[in-house]
């Protein structure tokens, strides 16, 4: 072998060498990023935080007598009013009637939600209201249970061209067997609290419902 050949030989044995050190390198380094967590985390997809839970709702059966259903009949179904450290169960007329008028608004607005009543439910909405989130269509009766209202704030709507006193009421309530016709947010026997507003007109002193927010303060 020339010297031409030897200096030859000995650049494919360098390159060779230099080749395996690189490779002996790189599978160094993924070896440490796998022991370390790292290479997991690089290729695993990250999860969507914006999907909402899991929901699962009953099959609707508009022909159901909610009334009927024995394990409703013994949940508690009347209305708990809260105003500063008054408490009252609702039960009756003569309750709604003592508590004032929007005890008896809230006591027509759930009755029609329980009775699946969308004619009645949409009456009790804000003409403000039915323009931005629609009407009410057909809904079944709902096992309403555990109903809390708590009065917080009163004050007036200066954006209003009619004279307006809004109410503000933190609501709570449970829907047993939770089909989603009426509420699809929420599964069965969960509660999330909403921050309910109700428009009373200063003239003619009808009360409607002006909004419905969902209360994150309360956590």
């Amino acid at each position: 072998m020339n010297t031409s050949q030897r200096q030859k030989s000995k650049e494919k044995a360098k390159r060779f060498l230099i080749v395996l050190a690189v490779v002996f390198v790189v599978l160094l380094g993924l070896n440490v990023l796998s022991e370390s967590g790292i290479l997991l985390t690089l290729f695993t997809p990250k999860p969507d935080v914006s999907d909402p839970p899991y929901i699962y709702l009953y099959p609707a059966d508009y022909e159901e007598d909610i009334f009927e259903d024995e394990g409703y009949l013994q949940l508690e179904r009347r209305i708990l009013y809260k105003d500063g450290a008054q408490s009252i169960y609702m039960a009756n007329e003569n309750d709604y009637q003592r508590t004032g008028d929007l005890a008896m608004f809230f006591a027509a607005y759930f009755n029609a939600i329980v009775e699946g009543d969308a004619e009645a439910y949409n009456a009790l909405l804000s003409k403000g209201y039915k323009k931005e989130h629609g009407e009410k269509t057909r809904f079944t009766m709902q096992k309403l249970y555990g109903i809390e209202i708590v009065y917080c704030d009163k004050y007036a709507l200066d954006s209003s061209s009619t004279p307006t006193t809004v109410y503000e009421f933190e609501v709570d309530y449970y829907i047993r067997m939770n089909n989603g016709t009426f509420r699809s947010d929420i599964s069965s026997d969960t509660s999330r609290t909403q921050l309910y507003r109700l428009y009373q007109n200063d003239i003619s002193d009808e009360i409607t419902l002006g909004e419905i927010l969902e209360y994150i303060e309360k956590g």
